[in-house]
């Protein structure tokens, strides 16, 4: 075990196969060491500890791979109009390829150190084929088709060519991950750790019905286990593993998760997602005032980004926290008078557009220089996780965030310093249907019909996704699948509204049962940074400043709009006014950059709203509040993001 002779260097990102692990001598059994298949021990860092039940991530050399419910993907960098490029990492011919089975039998790997062929070429040949073995030569079982789900119930890794395979619970083996360059061929379609039950028809399959406030927690995964116990909808509860259980056809599975101790509750219907999952990742804050607490005690302005290592449940069920990596905490939801109000919002995950060439990399940040492919204009891609560029390098300014795509690569998401990205996010929230069509049980009109939507109705959408003949189709938070072109659905717009009277629908969380905050004034601004149709008869905005709740219009027969959204796009400047590279951080304004004169036409591409920091000669635009608790400050200026 470690704290012997060093073997050899293993880079990171490098695969291994862990036959055994034990307790680290003289460590008192809190650091672990597993030895890996082809010779030799590394350490993989602390040992399990109560909650998520998986290794800790501080200070932990080697992370287990996730085993359970996969989606199988396309691999970005084998998708139709991508520009590969060769990728810089290369095979270790020194070490051999051993992997053990269940009963401890080495299985050959199968691959001919001579062949012509290169990595990436192998590797598109398996990506969704299930094999009789862990060899690639061994006999053609299946080809898994884009989107399919399996149950990963092993994983052993072809070392010298990076290959990562895994068991199914089918019986057959299939390629999960090219390690050497980033390149994944299947996604958890449910995340491990904190989730939070959501209310939900009794069937599927009949969405009208009354949605259920008490959902069943079941024996085990099997589809006949009984019920034995009943959690009320809002709960919390930590997931540990997950399983796929099959009906007799393609629209008929569902994903469970077993809880600690407790048993399995349903995540995930063919239609219909029953969990909301609280995912580590970067994090942008929403209230007026918030303290990190704990090594690197500090005070958090709206609008600050960090990276959240690991999301648990406070101790005494009022909270949700967030560990950082210097094992600093901060509170990402607080439970107030009943309601829990959201203080951090994570950076969106889900279907984004490309809207002009962008760079696929196999790390983020580039700090090993290599490229996995480049993304041509028009496309879609999804983004699974997201890393703040100080999480990566360790500097201090967090101006880029990064996100980890869908079947491999980083993608730059946003850059402070550089506003021209050509990433924008087909977003979830409130939707009005631009036609009468039909919702499906799954993203397919060959499915089964669900429901439908009437032309002017307005729904939630909960995920956004595209079909394998390329289609977007939109879900619906309350079930079914819609697809986007023949609704010709449109989202509620984000960003700036202005109300047109005063609005005293204003409570801390979504629902209007919810604590009630003072009234908004007419005239005033808010920066909207989410949309939902959740409350009946009601478009609902949530505030960037507070992280509360406004309704912007009421719908039905006697439609209102109490607000309307700030318009983007082409603008003339009354006076000359001064340009900057960056938005004011914290109690600062930088130096501006450069000027333009009055009676100049610009176009605008993104507005933000900040409270006033300090004040300035010529802002952009004063705007005076009340200065009461809902807004919490009495002064602001209205940001507009320049296209060049």
């Amino acid at each position: 075990p470690p704290d012997g002779e060093v073997l050899r260097e293993l880079g990171a990102g490098h695969a291994v196969h862990v036959v055994e692990i034990r307790a680290r001598p003289g460590s008192g059994n809190t650091r672990l060491c597993g030895r890996i298949a082809s010779g030799g021990w590394i350490d993989v860092g602390e040992a399990p500890r109560p909650g998520p039940g998986r290794f800790a991530e501080q200070a932990s050399p080697a992370l287990p791979y996730q085993l359970g419910v996969h989606r199988v993907v396309s691999p970005v960098a084998r998708s139709k109009g991508t520009v590969p490029q060769p990728s810089s990492a290369s095979a270790s011919p020194s070490i051999t390829d051993a992997s053990e089975d269940c009963d401890g039998e080495k299985q050959e790997s199968g691959l001919d150190e001579a062949t012509n062929k290169t990595q990436e070429e192998a590797s598109l040949e398996e990506t969704a084929t299930e094999t009789a073995g862990l060899s690639l030569d061994a006999e053609v079982v299946r080809q898994l088709a884009e989107g399919c789900k399996v149950q990963l119930v092993q994983v052993a890794t072809l070392e010298s060519r990076q290959l990562i395979r895994a068991r199914l619970a089918s019986g057959g083996w299939m390629s999960v991950e090219d390690a050497a360059c980033g390149v994944r061929f299947t996604e958890l379609a449910q995340p491990l750790g904190l989730h939070q039950l959501l209310p939900y028809p009794s069937s599927q399959h009949d969405l009208r019905e009354a949605a259920a406030e008490e959902l069943p927690v079941y024996a085990s995964a099997e589809k006949a286990a009984p019920a034995v116990d009943l959690f009320p909808a809002g709960s919390f509860v930590n997931v540990t593993e997950t399983s796929l259980d099959v009906g007799d056809s393609e629209d008929d599975w569902r994903i469970l998760g077993r809880v600690d101790l407790l048993g399995w509750v349903v995540l995930e219907l063919t239609a219909i997602r029953l969990t909301r999952a609280l995912q580590p990742g970067a994090y942008c804050t929403l209230a007026l005032e918030m303290r990190i607490e704990g090594p690197s005690p500090q005070r958090l302005a709206p609008g600050e980004m960090l990276q959240i290592k690991e999301v648990m449940q406070g101790s005494e069920g009022d909270c949700i926290r967030g560990r950082l990596a210097d094992e600093s905490w901060v509170t990402v939801e607080q439970l107030v008078d009943g309601d829990l109000k959201q203080l951090l919002a994570p950076a969106p995950l889900g279907l984004y557009s490309v809207e002009g060439p962008a760079e696929v990399l196999v790390a983020p940040g580039g700090g090993d220089g290599s490229q996995q492919c480049s993304l041509p204009k028009g496309g879609h891609v999804r983004v699974v996780e997201t890393k703040l560029l100080e999480d990566i390098t360790g500097h201090e300014d967090k101006s880029e965030l990064w996100g980890r795509l869908q079947g491999g690569g980083w993608i730059l998401m946003e850059d402070i310093k550089n506003p021209l990205h050509h990433l924008v996010q087909v977003p979830t929230g409130a939707y009005v249907a631009g036609s009468t069509t039909a919702a499906y049980a799954w993203t397919s009109l060959e499915a089964t019909t669900l429901r439908g939507l009437l032309n002017g109705e307005l729904f939630d959408v909960d995920e956004v996704d595209v079909s394998s003949s390329g289609d977007v189709w939109l879900r619906l938070a309350q079930g079914g699948w819609v697809p986007l072109a023949v609704s010709r659905a449109q989202p509620c717009k984000r960003g700036i509204w202005r109300l047109n009277e005063e609005v005293k629908e204003v409570t801390a969380s979504i629902g209007l049962e919810s604590k009630i905050l003072p009234p908004v004034a007419a005239g005033s601004f808010v920066q909207v940074v989410q949309t939902s149709a959740a409350v009946k008869g009601r478009l609902r905005g949530q505030v960037a400043h507070g992280g509360w709740w406004i309704s912007l219009e009421i719908t039905g027969k006697g439609k209102q709009s109490l607000a309307h959204p700030l318009q983007l796009g082409a603008y003339c400047t009354c006076e000359s006014v001064a340009v900057y590279d960056t938005l004011p951080a914290k109690d600062s304004f930088k130096r501006a950059v450069d000027s333009v004169k009055g009676g100049t036409m610009v176009q605008i591409i993104d507005t933000r709203l900040l409270p006033n920091l300090k004040p300035v000669n010529r802002p952009n635009l004063w705007l005076h509040g009340s200065g009461n608790a809902t807004s919490g400050f009495a002064e602001y200026s209205i940001w507009g993001k320049l296209e060049q």
